[in-house]
């Protein structure tokens, strides 16, 4: 693909999600309608993500990357991605459970931090371990 197409499709998709995000507060402050607006603006971004994901089909990968894509997935430790799944899927879970119980939705988020806390600790521990 050429430079100019891929230059091309990149300015479109990124209009339309201007233009998404123009109709969503337009729905909301013009109308009084967020329901209207948050679908319509979701429909609108279809064609735009579609048209990434074309693009990115055909974007060059260089050789520095695979090698970097390689070193990385050499130097995981054996069952950080099984265990980073699983924490990750208890975090949703309990994030959605424990907002849901308490109605405390502005404060649970910080589940989210500590999550990535968790994460990161166990990455370390498993990548001393393995070493």
């Amino acid at each position: 693909m050429k430079k100019e197409k891929s230059a091309l499709l990149l300015a479109i998709s990124v209009s339309m999600y201007i233009f998404a995000a123009v109709i969503l507060i337009a729905a909301d402050n013009i109308y009084k309608k967020d329901e209207v607006g948050i679908v319509v603006a979701a429909l609108i971004c279809i064609l735009p993500t579609a048209i990434l994901v074309y693009r990115s089909q055909f974007l060059p990968k260089s050789n520095s990357d695979s090698e970097y894509e390689e070193t990385v997935l050499e130097a995981r430790p054996k069952y950080f991605r099984m265990i980073a799944t699983l924490l990750w899927c208890a975090c949703a879970f309990s994030y959605m459970i424990i907002s849901s119980v308490t109605a405390a939705w502005s404060v649970t988020w910080i589940i989210f931090f500590i999550t990535l806390g968790l994460h990161n600790i166990i990455y370390h521990y498993l990548s001393r371990a393995k070493g």
